[in-house]
C-alpha cells in the first residue's frame, strides 16, 4: 500500500531526515527510488516555506500538536518548483522513545496554476469593468442598461440630466416608467 499509493508518502526521523519515501513522492520531486533517504526534508522545501514547517515540526516534537496541514512549494531535483498539500503527523511507536513523522503529499501544482490564472482573469475583468464604468459615466449621451425584464441596471449622469431621475432612483425600476412620457 505504501509503495502503490497515489499520494506521496514520506517518513522522517525526529531530526527531519527521510527514512522512507514512496514512488509517488519520488516522482513528484523527480528523484529516483531511495535517493532521498538520509537527506533532510529541508532539501525539498522552498526556503520561504521552511520556517513554517520548522515551527510546526517543533510543536509536534514537543507534543503541542499531533498534526498540521499546509500548502507549500517543493523544490524538485532539477530545481523547478511544485505546489503540494502536506498533511504531516507525528508517529510515536508504543514502548519506544523514538519518534517518527509521516507526511502525505498531494500534488496541487496544476490546481494552484489554474487558481492563479483565474485570479489574474478576475483582476483583468475588474479593471475592464472599472474602465467601462468610467466611459459610461463620462459619456455625453444618456447610457441606460437594462435586462430582458426591463429593469434598469445602469443609469449614467447624462441619463440623469435627460430624464431627471438620479441613478439611485432609476436603478431597479422599469426602464419604460422612467423614459416614456405622455408627450
Amino acid at each position: 500500500m505504501f509503495e502503490n499509493a497515489a499520494l506521496g508518502i514520506v517518513i522522517t526521523d525526529e531530526n527531519g531526515r527521510f527514512v522512507r519515501t514512496n514512488a509517488a513522492y519520488e516522482r513528484f520531486l523527480g528523484y529516483a527510488k531511495g535517493e532521498l533517504v538520509g537527506h533532510s526534508a529541508r532539501r525539498v522545501t522552498h526556503p520561504d516555506h521552511y520556517p513554517y514547517d520548522l515551527q510546526m515540526f517543533g510543536e509536534m516534537t514537543r507534543g503541542e500538536r499531533d498534526s498540521y496541514q499546509v500548502e507549500k512549494l517543493y523544490v524538485r531535483k532539477d530545481g523547478s518548483l511544485n505546489w503540494g498539500h502536506l498533511t504531516a503527523s507525528v508517529v510515536r511507536p508504543p514502548r519506544s522513545d523514538t519518534m517518527y513523522f509521516m507526511g502525505l503529499v498531494e500534488n496541487i501544482d496544476e490546481h494552484k496554476r489554474i487558481s492563479e490564472q483565474l485570479d489574474e482573469s478576475r483582476q483583468r475583468l475588474e479593471e475592464l469593468k472599472n474602465r467601462l464604468q468610467l466611459y459610461i459615466d463620462r459619456a455625453p449621451l444618456a447610457c441606460i442598461v437594462w435586462g430582458a425584464d426591463r429593469i434598469v441596471r445602469v443609469w449614467n449622469p447624462a441619463a440623469e440630466r435627460m430624464f431627471g431621475y438620479t441613478s439611485a432612483e432609476a436603478v431597479g425600476r422599469n426602464v419604460y416608467e422612467l423614459t416614456s412620457s405622455p408627450e
